[in-house]
């Protein structure tokens, strides 16, 4: 390949980059302000009623806290807008850079976290129902709330203590890169564990879970700070800057924000779907929701992970690609928190008789109901078979 030839295809890389970048930026500001406006007040909503208006249950306790989270993750939308309002610079200074991400962070894990142990709450309802009637308190339903938030927390301070400012022609990012080696290493094995714990595990588990409801034998139908690994400069996004903490931290994201809550997920749901069986399941509410809960989530958050791990581990043209379609696959996880009260609305229950009642009562079936009747019937038929 001549000069000629090399200097062609570099000016083609950057154009395509460059048109790729101003295409998923406009794209990802439709998906911020979607979750802005459908997923507070819905999520809002959803507080009002769990936290204020119902006696506290097991199932409550649970969906209040998912609402906790993915209203706070939808909040943290506004953080992602003042960005792109502002060209990317970061006017809040170092500290205020730290603190922002991490309650960004912690909003999504407690979200992925949250999700997997209503997964797990359904799972025994079904599985083991005799064990759950006994054992399923309102005092471990919070010790596990509290436990997935501290545990949230945990993961995400490591990202906020690599967190820092970088000034260049006047502009100034919030970046969680740092000029060494080992700081590099760090970061790639933290995006590791992230994406396991924070998207697969969760997944496995949910749909595991359901899949073994859906096999049971019986059942009754209708009863600025800008987050980026890599130097900026206004033209050029240089990638020989990234740290071995900026790997490690991608990692630990990987692992724990994604392959464990995987893991969880699915694999709870499949015993649930087991359990339920295949008879009249394929066409009835509990197919919907558990079906819907698992392609939103994987859908909602593969990209997301899958775009940073290319970040942290790709060639340098599959990298520039990557931090291109970074904003999208970022807006785009973050609209998965708008989607779970839709999705228990128009999902888990009878949607035409939905439309007949207030908003309030349909959120107080939803919680009431759901886990109390599978539980019930898994139950009758077990002591109806003895």
């Amino acid at each position: 390949m001549n000069q000629t030839d090399f200097t062609r295809g570099v000016d083609y890389q950057c154009h395509f980059n460059e048109t790729v970048r101003n295409s998923t930026r406009v794209s990802s500001l439709v998906f911020y302000y979607l979750t802005l406006i459908l997923g507070v007040p819905g999520n809002a909503f959803v507080v009002y009623v769990a936290g204020l208006k119902m006696k506290r249950t097991v199932n409550t306790v649970g969906f209040l806290n998912l609402a906790i989270a993915d209203l706070l993750c939808c909040l943290s939308t506004l953080y992602y807008l003042a960005q792109r309002s502002h060209l990317d610079h970061c006017p809040y200074g170092s500290i205020m850079c730290k603190i922002l991400h991490f309650i960004v962070l912690i909003t999504m894990f407690a979200s992925v976290f949250t999700l997997s142990l209503i997964s797990l709450d359904r799972f025994t309802l079904v599985i083991t129902p005799v064990w759950a009637q006994n054992h399923r308190s309102l005092f471990i339903a919070r010790l596990s709330c509290a436990a997935a938030w501290i545990l949230a927390s945990v993961l995400s301070l490591p990202f906020m203590m690599l967190r820092k400012t970088y000034t260049e022609n006047n502009k100034t990012y919030c970046l969680h890169f740092q000029h060494d080696e080992d700081n590099f290493k760090l970061y790639r094995r933290l995006s590791i564990i992230r994406f396991v714990f924070g998207f697969l595990v969760p997944l496995v588990c949910i749909t595991t879970c359901y899949g073994f409801i859906a096999r049971k034998k019986t059942y009754t139908e209708n009863n600025k700070t800008y987050c980026l690994h890599f130097q900026h400069d206004e033209d050029h996004f240089k990638l020989e800057t990234y740290t071995e903490n900026n790997k490690t931290l991608s990692i630990i994201r990987f692992v724990f924000g994604f392959l464990v809550p995987l893991v969880c997920i699915t694999t709870c749901y499949g015993f649930i779907a087991r359990k339920l069986g295949r008879s009249h399941f394929h066409s009835g509410r509990a197919f919907r929701i558990m079906l819907s809960v698992i392609v939103a989530f994987f859908l909602c958050w593969l990209p997301y992970h899958i775009v940073d791990l290319m970040i942290m581990y790709g060639e340098e043209s599959s990298s520039l690609v990557a931090l291109a379609v970074d904003p999208l696959a970022i807006s785009l996880a973050y609209f998965n928190s708008c989607l779970n009260p839709v999705l228990d609305v128009f999902m888990g229950q009878d949607f035409k008789s939905n439309v007949k009642l207030s908003p309030r009562r349909v959120f107080e079936r939803v919680f009431s109901e759901e886990g109390t009747q599978i539980s019930q019937t898994t139950h009758s038929q077990q002591m109806h078979s003895l």
